[in-house]
């Protein structure tokens, strides 16, 4: 782990400034009102990874709803910076939306990684899932 403490921080109504101030973390520009809105919601889960106060790296979830099933969290993403990664960044944020999950009593926490995404998938079987599954995504976009 990097030699400066990092902290993981589930961020709410009142980070939307921290957020926009991260820029650098997504893979696009930032979208104020869908920032605010995000921070906002009671499904929608944002964590910074935090060191001496400054963001190097971000977990986003969200809780799916399903009439038959218990509530899950599906995670939409997890982005550190290329200097802050293999430090436990990642794991941190990884084990931060897990503990959420569990809390809430909801049924699992479940990732997608893209086919030939060789280090996402690596980082993901490294955590120890209870089971990979494939899978094939289907997307429309509008």
């Amino acid at each position: 782990m990097s030699d400066r403490a990092v902290e993981v921080r589930l961020l709410g109504p009142d980070d939307a400034a921290l957020v926009l101030s991260a820029s650098h973390l997504f893979d696009a520009a930032l979208l104020p009102d869908q920032t605010t809105a995000m921070l906002a919601s009671d499904r929608d889960f944002l964590w910074f990874a935090l060191a001496q106060g400054r963001p190097v790296g971000f977990a986003s979830a969200t809780m799916v709803l399903h009439p038959d099933q218990r509530p899950v969290l599906f995670l939409n993403e997890i982005a550190v910076e290329d200097e802050e990664q293999r430090r436990w960044i990642g794991t941190m944020l990884m084990q931060a939306a897990i503990d959420l999950a569990r809390s809430r009593g909801w049924a699992s926490t479940w990732v997608l990684a893209a086919k030939d995404d060789e280090t996402a998938k690596a980082f993901y079987r490294s955590l120890s899932p209870a089971t990979t599954q494939p899978s094939v995504m289907f997307e429309w976009e509008q």
